[in-house]
């Protein structure tokens, strides 16, 4: 069996199609500071440390919005070829090779007069197969998104994993219309897994929405965004200075501090700990029986939905919640919270959001 070229290679190469003129994609690229502003959802800055934004020997600090930092300097920048090269000089974390020359070189299309932009990059020779796909898988997640910019055809991004609190989001904008890009969460390589390009929170899960220069973390604080930017006519949040929004905004929080607190404990001990005869775990199994289902419980009672008849991003919030539960077998014993999931999972908008499950 022959092996596979790209898991052998020390280059990684990404190329895609720009609909616009050569010398208007050249003039976002010949400034060295060029990635902050083409590359917003995952750079937070691009500043230079010397030199000017065409010198030769110029180097500029990226920060990513993780919080990862590089360290490059220029090494070349052709008007005549549409050419730009940089070199490594450090990263933290260190990355796993000692040796990175990175290039983007557009061509001209004479056909549509349009332009193919390629992305390369060479590795010493030292470096694992697993960081040159993880870094061409980049570069051409990273063209999609320089076009995009370029075109003014950005959409906002949702990074989503599976079973994440981030299907809370893609729930919402879903009920809502809301078009999203979804950008899924892979596993990094070991040097990078400390600091992804995307943005984590309790129990390595992700919540991360970017809209142009704007990001958001945290679930709650996404839904309530969206809410106040798409959903003026409270179509899913009751009318203010209602008791049905009170109690919209107590189950909306305390699903998102409380509830999840405890699924993301019991989660690490039973799927990354693999504990599960911890005394630990039975103590929180008995504070969602005790505590928190049953408040769900009470306030349910003789409702379709938690504030009543209205379905509500509460609802959204407790949802994620009691999915999480219901795979952790924390659903046993209460009916009245499996009828109430049953209900949300009709909902083509969860459908959508939940995929397969």
């Amino acid at each position: 069996m022959s092996a596979d070229p790209l898991k052998m290679s020390t280059h990684a190469f990404a190329s895609a199609i720009f609909p616009l003129p050569i010398d208007q994609v050249w003039s976002h690229l010949r400034n060295f500071t060029f990635p902050s502003k083409l590359l917003p959802s995952i750079i937070q800055s691009s500043e230079l440390e010397s030199g000017g934004e065409r010198d030769i020997g110029a180097i500029r600090l990226i920060r990513w919005h993780s919080g990862e930092l590089r360290r490059q300097r220029l090494l070349s920048l052709s008007d005549q070829y549409y050419t730009i090269s940089w070199e490594l000089i450090e990263a933290d974390p260190p990355v796993e090779t000692s040796a990175i020359l990175s290039k983007i070189r557009l061509i001209r299309i004479t056909a549509n007069n349009t332009t193919l932009v390629e992305w390369s990059s060479e590795f010493s020779s030292n470096v694992p197969s697993s960081f040159v796909l993880f870094e061409q898988r980049a570069y051409q997640e990273n063209l999609g998104e320089m076009r995009e910019v370029m075109t003014g055809q950005t959409t906002p991004l949702l990074f989503h994993k599976k079973e994440a609190p981030s299907t809370r989001v893609l729930w919402l904008a879903t009920e809502l219309g809301v078009p999203l890009k979804i950008k899924e969460v892979v596993e990094a390589p070991k040097s990078l897994r400390k600091s992804t390009e995307m943005a984590m929170t309790k129990g390595g899960l992700v919540t991360s929405y970017v809209e142009g220069h704007l990001t958001v973390l945290e679930s709650g604080a996404i839904l309530m965004y969206l809410l106040d930017k798409h959903d003026s006519q409270g179509r899913l949040s009751p009318a203010p200075g209602t008791r049905e929004r009170a109690l919209f905004y107590k189950f909306f929080f305390y699903s998102a501090s409380t509830a999840d607190h405890l699924l993301f404990e019991a989660y690490k001990l039973m799927y990354v700990d693999e504990d599960e005869e911890n005394e630990e775990l039975e103590r929180l199994k008995n504070g969602w029986d005790n505590d928190v289902a049953a408040n769900f419980e009470r306030e349910l009672e003789g409702k379709k939905y938690i504030c009543g008849d209205q379905f509500t991003a509460a609802d959204i919030m407790i949802g994620w919640t009691l999915f999480m539960a219901n795979l952790l077998g924390w659903l046993e014993g209460h009916p009245e919270l499996v009828n109430y999931l049953g209900r949300l999972s009709r909902r083509s908008a969860y459908q959508t959001a939940f995929g397969a499950y």
